[in-house]
Order: structure tokens, then sequence, then C-alpha cells
């Protein structure tokens, strides 16, 4: 089963377009970027896109109850 994913991964990472093939930078993950612009950052918003916003965001708070 490990053999088989790898020879899907490599054959993924040759046959799909390489302007495409993100990396997620949450998770580490490779994606597809199969959005209209091209500007796709994250391999799921529901996951690693949420979380990175809620971070964002708590570090925002954060900043302004020390003023």
């Amino acid at each position: 089963m490990t053999a088989f994913l790898a020879f899907l991964s490599i054959e993924a990472f040759f046959t799909l377009p390489r302007a495409r093939l993100r990396v997620c930078p949450r998770c580490g993950w490779l994606f597809v970027d199969i959005s209209r612009g091209g500007k796709r950052r994250w391999c799921n918003m529901r996951v690693c896109g949420n979380r990175e916003k809620v971070a964002r965001h708590r570090g925002q708070v954060a900043s302004y109850e020390v003023r």
C-alpha cells in the first residue's frame, strides 16, 4: 500500500501542472490549486484556512488588549 501511494504521488508530481502545485504552509500537504485566480493558500479552507484565520484574529485581539 505504501509503495502504491508513493507511486501515485510521484506520478502526480510529474503529470500535474507545476504552476498550480502548492504546499500548504500550515500542514505541509501538497495540493493542486484549482481556483480561478490561482491564489489559493491552504489545502483546505475548513481546516488549515480556518485555523490560520483564527490564529491571526487571536493575535490581533491580544495586541488590542495590551494597549
